[in-house]
């Protein structure tokens, strides 16, 4: 059952009493009575919307549907908004719940959707809808660097648009323009990410370290003895410039290319006390 799709707290508590009803054993007495209530007549109050319930049985209805910890945040804020009868107040929590939803309403990901979010070529077709070109996915996989199979284009395109993060708009030169999307992950999942995202750029730079010409690359590398003390100062410097230049030359008209920065910093080694 997914929470965020109700707006109302009666809502939730019906379609979670619809999914249980399935069950043979379940019945509104016997929630109830595991509420702790002398009659399901009040349940069914509670239900039709006809009674708000006190904080005490809200708790428990909690425990009932075993809520994460933003989806229970998201519960008591329409239990708060049934009760509330202050117009000011309501506006409030009306705020707060549409804060939530919009950080919150998102699908859970396949395994396609995945691959997606953790591929280079998805993001290079984010921003391929940003030239000032005609978008053109089969000129695009002949002409990438990299090498992509159209196949394998065609299909992270359709989920580019299955997803939202791109959207057809033909004020825009390409015809397309791209919008952003947010998923709601665990940060082990998030990591998980990050990191076939970047072992997957490392494996374009290797392609185009031995396919580019010199002159129209640029690769540089140091390795250089600093203070232990002085790591955390230099990935802060890094992603500063990283930040400086994706806003000093995306933020332009007339785009024509995409191309790929790597900003990698790790040690080789480290004294031991």
């Amino acid at each position: 059952m997914n929470i965020y799709e109700y707006r109302h707290y009666t809502e939730v508590l019906r379609a979670f009493h619809e999914l249980k009803s399935a069950h043979p054993k379940w019945s509104l007495g016997l929630w109830a009575r595991k509420s702790g209530l002398s009659s399901s007549s009040v349940l069914s109050n509670i239900l039709a919307g006809r009674k708000i319930p006190s904080l005490s049985l809200h708790k428990k209805f909690s425990e009932f549907l075993i809520l994460s910890v933003s989806e229970k945040q998201y519960f008591d804020l329409l239990f708060a908004r049934a009760r509330e009868k202050d117009v000011d107040e309501q506006r409030l929590l009306d705020r707060k719940i549409a804060h939530l939803l919009k950080l919150h309403q998102v699908s859970v990901l396949s395994l396609p959707q995945f691959e997606m979010i953790s591929s280079p070529l998805a993001y290079a077709l984010i921003e391929l809808t940003k030239l000032a070109l005609p978008l053109d996915l089969e000129e695009f996989a002949a002409r990438s660097v990299v090498s992509f199979p159209l196949s394998d284009v065609k299909a992270v395109w359709a989920l580019l648009e299955e997803q939202g993060w791109v959207f057809q708009d033909t004020a825009s030169a390409s015809g397309y323009s791209c919008r952003e999307q947010v998923f709601d992950l665990p940060s082990d999942f998030q990591a998980e990410v990050i990191r076939r995202f970047h072992q997957q750029s490392g494996s374009c730079a290797m392609v185009a370290l031995e396919v580019i010409p010199k002159k129209d690359r640029y690769f540089g590398s140091n390795l250089m003895a600093i203070r232990a003390s002085d790591f955390s100062k230099l990935q802060k410097e890094l992603d500063a410039f990283r930040k400086k230049i994706l806003v000093k030359y995306s933020d332009t008209q007339s785009l024509d290319k995409v191309v790929q920065v790597n900003l990698q910093l790790f040690p080789h080694f480290s004294k031991t006390d």
